[in-house]
């Protein structure tokens, strides 16, 4: 069974007249934006128990400071229940009232206000975020709400109180606990109780900000795109966006690469600059991929030449460290470029045989082409086959790497002229 997981925030909430008053958040009716005509709004001076409530949450995690309003989440739930023991109030009172930033971080009482709002409760106090150690402090506790998380829980957020930068950081930490987990955690939703608006509506909305989320899965699936020509993740977005026929193109052009079907590659670049930008129709889609294809296309844009074309994605995968990709795109493109210098068919196999006799030297000289083209072709032809066939060869030293980067290099000006 799926669990419902709600992390929330708890503030230091304001004081009464003069200071006497027990500290407590004001009491606002919360209403949600996909709640149904009919469903009573709840009216409590948490909104973490009306998200609880609202959406059935079966687990409870509580982040705040040793400062926070304990005393108060005691109360509010002790009493509901009717286990409020007016001593364990008062202790926990006094402690969060004279704590500090200097303060152990320890929630007084804890076990008794775990118990207090039941269930699978925890509490995780944290550091108030005052400088770059209390910062890094803070990252690692809340990295550690993994230990409370089982696989597959639906996380839902409440960002409704508590330092701004809290909130923040926990964000940026179940984006990567999403991304990375073995779990496979899902934030479901992401939600902020509106109560400045209670004064004007009679209710405080509970907003959704998902779209937090949503547009950091596209910076992630640019990111891809740009950096390895994967674009699985913008294919999943878009196609979710309803934009069916992009989302198409990219994932053909996606599978060439990873296949380094370099025939193929050329011609399904050409696909993606013929993407309709203002056919788009998903909001993120039309702010993120203009920029990212145009950056993209635009590397190998102009390149008629099929010889420049595998010259420049080589160059592309070795800068993106698919090195064993570039390898084999390189030795393509010398065999290429001597083809096209030769009048001969690059696209047909008996063709390019033949260069490639030419550069082991078993054609008696009948094609002849720049030394430094042959030399460059025996330098990484053996690594090329060695990565191919996955053969272990202990004969050869040196970083393949930076051969590879050196002949990339030797034979840049090559490709640069015309094979006419």
């Amino acid at each position: 069974m799926v669990r419902k997981v709600l992390i929330s925030f708890l503030g230091t909430g304001p004081r009464g007249e003069n200071d006497l008053a027990q500290r407590q958040y004001r009491e606002a009716t919360y209403r949600f934006q996909d709640q149904e005509n009919g469903e009573e709004n709840l009216a409590t001076r948490f909104v973490a128990r009306a998200v609880a409530q609202h959406f059935g949450i079966d687990n409870l995690i509580i982040i705040g400071t040793v400062k926070s309003m304990w005393e108060e989440v005691y109360h509010s739930f002790a009493q509901e229940r009717g286990v409020l023991d007016e001593d364990v109030w008062f202790r926990i009172d006094e402690a969060c009232n004279d704590a500090t930033s200097d303060s152990p971080l320890q929630i007084p009482c804890q076990c008794e206000i775990e118990q207090a709002i039941g269930g699978d409760t925890h509490l995780i106090p944290i550091r108030y975020g005052l400088n770059e150690q209390e910062i890094d402090e803070n990252s690692a506790i809340i990295l550690g709400v993994e230990q409370y998380l089982q696989p597959d829980d639906e996380i839902y957020v409440d960002v409704t109180h508590s330092f701004r930068s809290l909130p923040i950081m926990l964000m940026n930490t179940l984006i990567y606990l999403q991304n990375v987990s073995s779990k496979r955690l899902k934030i479901k939703h992401i939600l902020y109780g509106m109560l400045e608006m209670q004064s004007e509506l009679g209710y405080a909305p509970v907003v959704e900000l998902g779209s937090i989320m949503r547009m950091n899965e596209w910076i992630t699936a640019a990111y891809a795109f740009s950096e390895f020509g994967n674009a699985y993740q913008l294919v999943e977005l878009m196609e979710g966006s309803g934009d069916q026929s992009p989302a198409v193109v990219l994932k053909r052009f996606s599978d060439m690469m990873n296949l380094n079907y370099l025939a193929r590659i050329k011609s399904m670049a050409g696909q993606l600059e013929a993407i309709k930008i203002e056919e788009i129709k998903g909001p993120f889609a039309k702010m993120i991929l203009p920029t990212v294809l145009n950056t993209f296309i635009g590397q190998f844009k102009g390149l008629d030449d099929l010889s420049r074309f595998q010259y420049e994605l080589a160059t592309w995968q070795f800068e993106h460290c698919n090195y064993c990709a570039s390898y084999l795109t390189l030795q393509e493109a010398l065999i290429t470029l001597v083809c096209e210098r030769k009048r001969l068919d690059p696209l047909d196999k008996e063709d390019r045989d033949k260069v490639k006799d030419a550069f082991i030297g078993q054609n008696m000289g009948r094609i002849k082409y720049p030394e430094i083209i042959g030399k460059a072709y025996i330098k990484i032809n053996g690594i090329r086959n060695d990565l191919v066939h996955s053969r272990i060869n202990r004969s050869r030293n040196g970083d393949p790497v930076a051969l590879l980067e050196r002949v990339l290099d030797s034979v840049k000006e090559e490709f640069k002229e015309s094979p006419s």
